[in-house]
């Protein structure tokens, strides 16, 4: 119940505390999970499913949309030039590219 009152009325107690504190907060959460179908089978609560819901963003998965992995890659590379301060920018094997578009990603992102 606590966490449904932070998230509908926007307000905490401290452990031990007697005053309530108002909060401007939002919430972002993700998951792999079909949300909505755990609440038809019960597995998951329909109250808290109800405020969780109210933007939904569906990001497909990185084996749908093979397309993003050059850039993706860069993006990272670039990441990690940057905090291992390199002079130069390492060059992917010929290839490589290829390979991770075929990839079927079964951890999606995080593997990458």
């Amino acid at each position: 119940m606590h966490l449904l009152r932070v998230l509908q009325l926007k307000e905490i107690e401290r452990v031990g505390g007697s005053q309530t504190i108002s909060l401007d907060i939002r919430i972002i959460a993700t998951t792999n999970r079909n949300l909505e179908e755990m609440v038809r089978n019960g597995q998951f609560r329909e109250e808290l499913w109800f405020r969780l819901n109210v933007f939904p963003i569906w990001i497909p998965l990185l084996r749908e949309r093979a397309a993003d992995v050059p850039a993706l890659i860069s993006h990272f590379i670039q990441l990690k030039v940057r905090e291992l301060k390199l002079s130069v920018i390492p060059k992917l094997a010929d290839r490589s590219i290829d390979q991770l578009m075929e990839y079927s990603w079964p951890g999606n992102i995080r593997k990458l």
